[in-house]
């Protein structure tokens, strides 16, 4: 049975987020990743886009996957380059004490395990 496509957002901090697009399947996500970004990307599971000028306000990334390559490794991976962009666009620096990207990580992959396995069949 197929899954719906899945859209929602993650809020950062005051308007900003980081937007996360799940689709039916991966020539689905191909296509969403040129009309949201402009240009083809040919990413095997999933793919994150960080978006400082994106049209869409306050969005400072957007992760991109796909139903049957939804994986709890995909995820956390990606959740990671999201947490890297939030470091970044929020002006925290990396280095010895990372902790931020480390909880960033942690809050995008709960947040999208979440939000998929109550997702309807």
């Amino acid at each position: 049975m197929k899954r719906p496509p899945l859209r929602f957002r993650i809020r950062v901090v005051g308007a900003q987020f980081v937007r996360i697009s799940v689709c039916e399947t991966r020539p689905d996500m191909w296509r969403a990743l040129a009309e949201c970004h402009g240009e083809p990307h040919r990413h095997e599971y999933a793919a994150t886009i960080f978006t400082p000028g994106s049209p869409d306000r306050g969005c400072i990334a957007d992760l991109f996957f796909y139903w049957r390559g939804l994986r709890p490794g995909i995820i956390a991976h990606e959740a990671s380059h999201g947490a890297f962009a939030i470091a970044a666009a929020t002006k925290q620096g990396i280095g010895p004490d990372d902790e931020h990207v480390a909880a960033w990580t942690e809050k995008i992959t709960e947040k999208i395990w979440l939000r998929t396995q109550s997702a309807p069949l």
